[in-house]
Order: C-alpha cells, then structure tokens, then sequence
C-alpha cells in the first residue's frame, strides 16, 4: 500500500490492510522552498506492521519529489499515536513537481489571472481517487483567499484555454514550470452544470467530459503538449449543452510514480462559468466525482517506463453534440513506431513537435527505459531538463577496504530505491530495506576487514547513476547534513534479524565552518572514509553507515536518514568492549541534529548519538558532540580521519565551495571563494556553485 503524504490518513480496521478514508486529525502545514508564501496542510501516515510507505517511493524507478519545510502544526487529542508522517522532504533543485491551472482564457481572450478559478495556495497532488478533493481540490490544497466570486461567461461552442502553471508565483525563470518534464500523463477537462457556480457545496454533481489527451502515436503525452505550449491547454465547450452556470474540471494526471496504487498524481481547478447561448442537449454520460475513476483503473495504475504501446485515459468517453460520447468506456491511445495518426481525444490541434535527426528523439520523447528498444540520442535541452530535475537521493553501494574496491554492490544490503528514512522510531533506521525493499537478490559476501584498515564508503544517487552526467550524484548539494559509521557484532553477517544489536559509533562529521560532511562527500566523487578500530574482537559485523540530510529539518519529522548495513568480517583486533546504543533509540525527534534549521545562520550543529568509539577509551555514550561554524578552515569536526579530497575552507569573507552564500534570515558571507559564483535555489537559500 503506497499512500501520498499530501493524502488523508488512511486507518487501518481491524488488523486488515483495508483502509477507510478519514478526515485528518493533525495538520502540518508547509512552506515551498521555491515559492516562499505557499502554504498547505501535511497529513500523516499511520505505520502498519511497521512498514509505513509514501507515494512515489517505487522500487526501482527514477522520479522526482519535491522539497518542503514543515513550519507549524495544530493537533487534536484524538490524534492516532500510530500515526508516522511520511517525508516529503526533498532536494531544492527537484523543485521541478506540480501545477496548478490559474488562469482561463475564452476565444483567446485572458479573463485575467486567478480570476473565475477556485485556485489552491499549494500546488500539491491528490492520489486517493475515493476522496471529495479530487472534484475541485481545495481540501487538504486549501483554496487562496479571498476564492474569487468571478463567473466567467462563455459562449456556447467557444474555445477555451486552460493555463497551468507550477506556482501561483512561478516565472520564466522556473525549470519546472508549467510541470516538471518527468510528470507524464493525461490531460482531461470535465463540465457539470451548477444551480450557482460560486456554490461551496461540490459533492454529488454530475460531470461529462468534453476533452482529454492521453498518449500519442508519436510517445508523446498530453502533459509534454503541455509544456510545449507554455502550459496552455485548449478545447471546446459543446455548442449543444443548455445555457447557465457550470463548473468547468481541468485536470492534469502524472504518472511518474503510478506503478503502484495510490501513486498517481492528480492535479486539479475548477472554473466558475456562464455558459451563454447553447443548446438543449443534457448530456446523459454523466460520473461522478469522486467515483469516476477506481484505484485500479489502468489509466491511475500504470507503469510509465516499462515500454508501454498504449494507455486508457481514464474516465468516461469524451461527450460530442454528434451523440459519439453516449459510450461509458474510457479511451485508448496507443503509440505505434510511425509518426501518424493519434487514438487520443483531442479535440484542439497540440502544438506540432519536429522530430530530431535520424536516430535521435524529440524533445520530452522516450529514449530509454526497460523494454524500450527504439532510438536512445535526445535533443540536448530535454537532456538537461531532465538532469536538472533527478537531483535527489542517495545509497551507499561500495565498500573500499585500505583502497580497494569490493565490488558494487557486493556485501552490502543496498536497497533498489534510493529514499529516505525520517521516522527515527522505525525500524527501517536500523539497515533500511523495509520501506525501501532490498535490492533482489541480496548479497551473500561477508567482507573480510582487518582491524585497523581504513574503509571508505561510496554512495550514488541511484544504483545505476556512478560514472554519468546525473547532476544529483552522489547526492543533490542542497542535502547538507552529516556523515556517521556504526558497527554492531553478529554471530552472522548474513543473518535476516537486524533489530536487538548494540551499536557502538566508529566515525561521524558533521559541520566545518560552513562546509558540511556532505559537502565533502560531494567534493570527494561519493567516498567518505574512516578507520575500523583496531582494538574491537574479531569476528562478524554490520557496518551501518549513514547520511543525514537536514535541508527538510526544521520541523520533525523533516530529517531524511540515508543508510545502508555492510555485512563484514574483522580479522585481528583486539578485546575492547565499546559502549553501544540501539536504533531505533539512539536518536528521538527532538535531538538537536535531528530537528535543527540549517538556513538560520547556524553556528554550531549537534551531531546526533553517541561519541565515538575509540580505543584509547573515548567512548561516552551519553556526549553527541557538537561542531562549530567558524570562518577559519582550521575548525575540523571529523572524529575519524577524512577523506582525502575535502573542501577547502573559504578565505576570510568569502564563503567555501558548496556553502550559502543568501537567502532570506542569513546574515553570513555573501562573496564565494574564486572561482565560484553564488546562485540562488530559493528565496531562502543560495549557495556557493
């Protein structure tokens, strides 16, 4: 079961997996890094045989999240306390996501923005198709205030164009607007006939459907016609249909994650019209919302990257004055090699897409993709429109011991998706693998270490980004947190069992000055290094290393745990008996390194868990210690030895290579040290690029 965090909770009756859909009782509210007054609730999830999931975290498949800061929150007393939130806590530069319709206009005429259009401050999806927010949003996406009052008139027979945009305050200069490049899929447009179309009450209305534009002959989708056109979407208002108010349904689905059900995104407005002149034809295919679709339709779950020829739109058919659209079924549109006729409904001409070069793919056209076999060479700006949205996450996928590599993924319990953990009370914090299912068939090597060596582990973006142009590998550089390595002793290495372990800490680096462990990770291609302690017993272990992304951290849970569990056997050593901790345990929410605000001018950063272990007897539990941002490059806060290639402090004044340079609240050095160049991500945050 995968449920959207932007979803209501979904309580589980009864000890069964069936779920009934509630109205939230806690709401969180969040601020869009990239579009600074959005403002929008934030629904839990409930753990269920701990094993809580979020829309879009599908094994094995690459998409883009989005990165928000939760702010505030209100609660009520009958609040689940089973109940977990799932992160959505991603990367500044996959800012690329969702969309909104915001603008209509009538025979190419603007009738001005926000204006006639029941528009959300939040650009949010919806994924439960069983909820009333899919009529017109506006529920857990509360509307912008004042909702405006305008009824748009419209003529009978009228073309009228739908305008999307990513953020009620996205520009030209914004790479994801209208949508990011990834959130393929349809686009609909539905009428239901309204005694007022500035009534509040939008249940139980009876909807046609008057357009939609799916999948083409050509592999091109209706959203890629979308963004072709600056997000203007046009089609026709029947001719036919009596005259009087109306809400008119725009709706865009993405299907980046929609594997698996709830996973699919839906984005929805509706527009208040006055419907003149007309008809007396009611049309008699009417659906309700919700209703109209089922989680299992195939146009809600479907796989985008499994080579797919064709797609049902989902829905009814499109309703004509000729009486084409008395037929219930959805439509198919189905991509042939040739480049000819289309299935889809349109009933507007998409803008035309000029195929490249022989062997080579249009622009937002497939070039890869399991059981793909056509042309893999894509125009250079949808290249770079799709590199500039895959900054994300990441996985640490091989062991190096005294410089030698042992083999990707060989040893390690590496999961195939690369996302994070944020409830530090579950036990996928100890070696991952549960939310994030391991990577099929798991390693059997148990990797001989002697004590005292020096191991370095190497984590990437995904399990197949090392050595690519991935803009996001080994990790997106808005993802500043600190590095740590435990080990816990097993009797088996191999052993299924993870919880119950006493885990004591090897190394951990946190922040320097204004550069973060992940900083030098970055700098240092993925590697980060340290020392197993030479005085340990020999015999099995897990070596769980672990990354800790504190861009979403103001608010818990907004921390994102990155960490996987290498299976190794020390050889030599000694007796020592290290002080340990158990995970989950060793860290709660309210730990100053878990929850901590990294854009506030931030001085000093508690890293979490213990001290580190080391064998001259350095080994206090009870102490996290604690870095200091100083200016000087002097100030190291690696407890082990680091890495060859870290970053370089910045020159007095001026700021290190990866370091924030602006934003709002800061107050630090603005100047990047030569030959860097500060560029903004945000309006909270810039940084040194």
């Amino acid at each position: 079961m995968l449920t959207d965090a932007y979803s209501p909770v979904k309580w589980v009756q009864s000890g069964s997996m069936t779920s009934a859909v509630q109205r939230p009782t806690t709401v969180y509210y969040i601020r869009s890094l990239d579009s600074s007054l959005i403002f929008a609730p934030f629904f839990p999830l409930i753990r269920h045989q701990d094993r809580q999931e979020t829309m879009g975290e599908l094994k094995g498949c690459l998409h883009i999240k989005e990165r928000w800061i939760l702010t505030r929150k209100s609660s009520r007393s009958n609040m689940k306390t089973s109940a977990a939130l799932a992160s959505v806590l991603f990367t500044i530069n996959a800012v690329s996501a969702h969309t909104i319709f915001q603008e209509l206009y009538v025979n190419g005429v603007s009738q001005g923005r926000l204006n006639g259009i029941r528009v959300p401050e939040y650009d949010g999806p919806i994924t439960d198709v069983t909820s009333n927010d899919v009529i017109c949003n506006g529920g857990i996406n509360p509307y912008r205030q004042p909702v405006s009052t305008t009824v748009i008139k419209v003529p009978g027979g009228s073309q009228v164009t739908a305008q999307w945009h990513h953020t009620l305050t996205s520009n030209t200069g914004d790479p994801s607007d209208p949508i990011d490049a990834s959130h393929k899929g349809p686009v609909l447009a539905y009428l239901a006939k309204v005694p007022s179309a500035l009534q509040k009450d939008v249940t139980g209305l009876k909807w046609f459907k008057i357009y939609q534009d799916g999948l083409d002959s050509s592999g091109q989708w209706g959203v890629d016609r979308l963004i072709q056109n600056q997000g203007k979407v046009s089609f026709t208002i029947p001719d036919c249909i009596p005259a009087g108010e109306y809400l008119l349904r725009v709706e865009l689905i993405a299907l980046h994650a929609a594997q698996t059900y709830p996973g699919a995104q839906l984005y929805m407005e509706c527009a208040q019209l006055q419907i003149t002149g007309g008809g007396n034809t009611s049309p008699a295919n009417t659906v309700s919302f919700p209703g109209a679709y089922s989680g299992s339709d195939p146009g809600i779950s479907y796989n985008l990257y499994n080579g797919q020829k064709s797609y049902t739109i989902p829905g009814p058919s499109v309703f004509t004055c000729g009486g084409s659209g008395s037929n219930p079924q959805p439509s198919v549109s189905s991509t042939t090699r040739a480049p000819v006729s289309t299935t889809t409904s349109r009933t507007s001409a998409a803008p035309t897409t000029t195929a490249g070069g022989s062997g080579t793919v249009p622009q937002y056209g497939q070039c890869g993709g399991s059981g793909y076999n056509g042309p893999m060479a894509a125009f250079a700006a949808s290249a770079l429109l799709l590199a500039n949205s895959v900054a994300a996450h990441t996985i640490f996928q091989t062991l190096w011991v005294n410089g030698v590599s042992q083999g990707h993924l060989n040893g390690i319990r590496v999961v195939d998706y690369d996302g994070p953990i944020t409830d530090v009370t579950s036990n996928d914090v100890i070696c991952n693998g549960g939310i994030n299912p391991y990577h099929q068939p798991m390693s059997t090597t148990i990797i001989p270490v002697p004590a005292g060596a020096q191991v370095t582990a190497e984590w990437h973006h995904t399990l197949d980004s090392a050595g690519t142009n991935d803009p996001a590998d080994p990790i997106d550089p808005s993802h500043k947190g600190p590095i740590l390595a435990y080990m816990a002793k097993v009797n088996n290495a191999t052993q299924s069992t993870v919880t119950g372990l006493n885990w004591f800490k090897i190394y951990h680096d946190g922040l320097d000055g204004t550069t973060w462990a992940v900083d030098k990770l970055i700098a240092n291609q993925g590697k980060v290094s340290f020392t197993i302690p030479s005085c340990i017993p020999p015999g099995q272990y897990l070596l769980r290393v672990e990354l800790i992304a504190l861009h979403g951290a103001e608010t818990y849970p907004g921390a994102q745990l990155y960490m996987e569990c290498a299976q190794i056997q020390v050889t030599g050593g000694g007796s020592a008996s290290p002080s340990t901790v158990s995970f989950p345990g060793a860290y709660k929410g309210s730990d100053p390194g878990i929850t901590v605000n990294i854009y506030n001018n931030l001085k000093s950063y508690t890293i979490p868990g213990p001290s580190v272990f080391s064998c001259n007897g350095n080994s206090s539990p009870s102490s996290p210690s604690t870095t200091v941002a100083n200016p000087s490059p002097t100030t190291v806060s690696s407890s082990a030895p680091a890495s060859s290639s870290s970053s370089t402090g910045s020159a007095a004044g001026s700021v290190a290579h990866y370091g924030q340079c602006g934003g709002l609240t800061y107050s630090g050095p603005t100047t990047c040290a030569a030959p860097y160049s500060c560029v903004k991500s945000s309006d909270y945050y810039s940084q040194c690029l």
